[in-house]
């Protein structure tokens, strides 16, 4: 994202400050603190009773983060707000932002910037142009998208995947595996699908989100179970996952219908996810 506040006593009247953040539940302060560490102990974290916040803002910490993402590339529509984000750090760079023109241009940059500019914004900069997306939307021709490795896609779930059991009036129904993204990241979902080779995409029009669901329960145990027990992951969603897979072992074993594992899965269920306490 790029911050732009009032600074009378700056040249342009405004200071511009580009920065990458993070954000994540307390819970997950490890995962934090271990993308910190992989890049180089750049940035600083903060951390408070119900989040932990990565953010880098020194230019030249900047300049390292771009040479990581130039070297590892991001495949969701985030990339769109990444190559928008390093026009702006460019920009910075040759200090043209010292100038009218250079600085009007920022401002056409952070138009298309995440959520674009705020009301103020608009009001003080009545002639921005929004530039264009770098990449195409939805209905378009876009870049294939392909899934670099194994590893990725646990990271990806990691932060945005969800392992859930489903009851009926307090008896097991089913197990889920689900990814949810914007309908922008239909095509990311459906080569993550095709990458594991099970599963299907719903897209939700109303929300504008699309569902990757993984519900078959042999697509589960002899898909999905395996490859995150050989790509491990982080964070407390691997301890969701592990709780998934004590309910489908006792699935598996088609004892979920004794009245002690009965009470056992919905206790698991109770303390998965948003009800997990750490």
């Amino acid at each position: 994202m790029c911050n732009m506040t009032r600074k009378p006593k700056y040249k342009a009247g405004w200071e511009i400050q580009p920065v990458f953040q993070i954000k994540l539940h307390v819970k997950d302060s490890s995962v934090i603190l271990g993308i910190q560490q992989s890049l180089g102990s750049i940035g600083i974290v903060d951390i408070s009773q119900s989040t932990c916040n990565f953010r880098v803002r020194k230019l030249q910490e900047i300049i390292q983060l771009i040479e990581f993402f130039d070297k590892y590339p991001l495949i969701s529509r985030k990339k769109g707000d990444y190559l928008l984000f390093k026009k702006i750090v460019s920009i910075i760079q040759l200090k043209e932002h010292l100038t009218t023109e250079g600085f009007q241009k920022i401002v056409n940059i952070k138009a298309t910037l995440n959520f674009g500019l705020s009301k103020e914004l608009q009001l003080m900069f009545p002639e921005t142009i929004p530039v264009a997306r770098p990449l195409p939307l939805l209905g378009d021709l876009r870049e294939p998208c392909v899934i670099p490795d194994t590893q990725w896609i646990s990271g990806f779930t990691a932060g945005e995947g969800n392992f859930s059991v489903s009851l009926d009036k307090g008896i097991f129904k089913s197990l889920l595996f689900k990814i949810t993204q914007h309908e922008k990241d239909e095509v990311l979902l459906i080569a993550i699908k095709d990458y594991l080779n099970c599963g299907n995409c719903y897209l939700r029009k109303i929300e504008n989100t699309v569902d990757f669901k993984v519900t078959k329960f042999s697509d589960i145990t002899e898909i999905i179970i395996p490859f995150f027990n050989n790509n491990p992951i982080l964070g407390v969603k691997s301890l969701d996952f592990k709780d998934w897979c004590l309910v489908s072992d006792i699935v598996k074993k088609k004892e979920h219908k004794l009245d002690e594992n009965v009470l056992r899965i919905k206790e698991i269920q109770k303390h998965m996810n948003r009800g997990r306490k750490i």
